[in-house]
């Protein structure tokens, strides 16, 4: 399948049956449950419901609560080789994640979609576990690929990690800071009306 960025892939699969069902029993208010929106996507339903469910997924920093936005053999690239196979890979990934990045905040914006496709930009703020507790934000290209029952099958990312002040970060429960956000970084007039999951 077409990407919209070159990856060379290594796998990696970890012991299965660490994520079961009782994902589905985690997740908390404002959070919809994923496979509730089915491609085939409207831009409403893109716009207004799924990005928005991935975003506060991530948001709880809850590995199995994101873990079941995902296909049980759903596969997560990064840009430098390496490749999540499944719900457990993902999990086990973001729980080394969320213990060396703490205060994790993500906000995301919609680039364009199709009938099982998102491209999205996303914005992470961070605050390092090391000594000196410094800040950092991400900011993500993300391509998402999803099933018929809504859960992703394949997930691309590339991530450029960018040090910054505690003065500077932007990210914030305003929806105004991070309208600044996405026109300091130049992205498309629609994403001005940012997804915000947690209201």
């Amino acid at each position: 399948m077409q990407r919209l960025w070159p990856l060379s892939i290594r796998s990696f699969r970890l012991k299965a049956g660490q994520v079961g069902t009782e994902v589905h029993q985690l997740l908390p208010p404002g959070v919809v449950e994923p496979g509730v929106v089915r491609p085939p996507f409207s831009a409403q339903s893109v716009d207004t419901t799924k990005l928005q469910s991935v975003a506060a997924a991530h948001n709880t920093t809850n590995p199995l609560v994101i873990a079941a936005h995902y296909a049980p053999d759903g596969v997560w690239n990064f840009a430098g080789g390496t490749s999540l196979c499944g719900r457990d890979a993902v999990a086990s990934f973001l729980r080394r994640r969320f213990e060396t990045q703490l205060e994790w905040h993500v906000r995301m914006a919609l680039f364009v979609s199709d009938t099982h496709r998102i491209a999205a930009s996303a914005h992470c703020e961070w605050r390092t576990a090391r000594e000196d507790g410094g800040w950092y934000r991400s900011v993500c290209n993300e391509q998402l690929t999803f099933d018929d029952q809504g859960l992703i099958t394949e997930h691309d990312t590339t991530t450029n990690d960018l040090p910054i002040r505690e003065d500077e970060r932007l990210l914030s429960d305003s929806k105004e800071a991070f309208a600044a956000l996405a026109e300091k970084h130049g992205l498309l007039p629609r994403s001005a009306e940012m997804l915000y999951p947690d209201g």
